[in-house]
């Protein structure tokens, strides 16, 4: 059948299309032109699917574009944005209206998204952008559904149908990265409060979780290392101080005998030693606030 043929059989003359109206059009290679398939119809829409390409807005330009197939799955870790090009093309007439709406079962895992549509006169691959919302990494295979969009026929066909350039079919996808402000700096203030790293780790999920776990577990050790080391310090210190202060009592004879020597050095030694300690440990408290 010709196209006039098909869409005479189409339902309303306004309104959704249901699954009959889908298939129909389906198979006759109109309204879904390539990479139709049956079984994707539900009601009143077609679930739409992953295809070979897809973009990564956040990452740097020389990664950004990624292909995705059998073998190479799309992965997006936390708080990624994506435009996912979907396997099936469309070609929507003058007077086809198609709407993109979220699937439940990935909504429920963190995966939206951006609800858009396809204008009139349309025709091509279909860029559809999502946001990973979880702390968790999300791995969608190629072909796995991500979406669906449902048509609706318009009482009559507009006047200016849509006959923009097609990003995908121009190998691009443009972003307007003046808009974005420039990355945080993280000082050694970040690294002592581990309260601020805890809560970034909760927001942004694996595997900065893992990482900001390490830091912390690096820095607490540093600090107890540090304090180690300055009371083996002290201790050697001391020691030093005891033979240096033992040794003048013995030439000046302050006091004659070795054991009263001994005592009166070893407890000026320990009283400086002690207070070296406490003065390092608290100036290492200071430093760690």
């Amino acid at each position: 059948m010709n196209f006039s043929e098909v869409w005479k059989k189409v339902g309303e003359s306004s309104g959704l299309l249901t699954d009959e109206d889908i298939i129909l059009l389906g198979e006759n290679d109109l309204l879904i032109s390539n990479g139709f398939d049956r079984s994707q119809v539900k009601q009143t829409c077609y679930e739409l699917r992953v295809g070979n390409v897809a973009y990564f807005l956040s990452r740097p330009e020389i990664e950004r574009k990624i292909r995705v197939d059998e073998q190479h799955p799309l992965v997006m870790r936390p708080r990624e944005v994506v435009t996912i090009i979907t396997h099936e093309e469309v070609e929507l007439p003058d007077f086809i209206l198609g709407r993109i709406i979220s699937k439940g079962q990935l909504f429920s895992i963190g995966l939206s998204p951006v609800i858009t549509y396809a204008d009139p006169g349309f025709s091509g691959n279909l860029g559809i952008t999502f946001i990973n919302l979880s702390n968790r990494t999300i791995k969608l295979n190629y072909k796995d559904t991500i979406c669906k969009i449902e048509f609706a026929k318009l009482g009559k066909p507009v006047n200016s149908p849509y006959r923009g350039p097609h990003n995908f079919a121009a190998k691009i996808w443009p972003i307007d990265t003046s808009k974005f402000l420039e990355k945080r700096k993280i000082g050694q203030q970040d690294l002592k409060n581990d309260g601020l790293l805890k809560e970034d780790a909760k927001y942004f999920g694996e595997p900065f979780d893992l990482i900001s776990e390490r830091l912390i577990n690096v820095g607490n050790q540093i600090r107890t290392l540090k304090f180690v080391l300055i009371g083996a310090t002290s201790v050697i210190a001391g020691g030093a101080l005891f033979l240096l202060i033992e040794k003048i009592l013995t030439i000046v004879k302050i006091v004659p005998e070795s054991i009263q020597s001994g005592i009166v050095s070893g407890t000026i030694a320990g009283i400086f030693t002690l207070l070296a300690v406490i003065l390092e440990w608290r100036l290492l408290k200071k430093k760690s606030v």
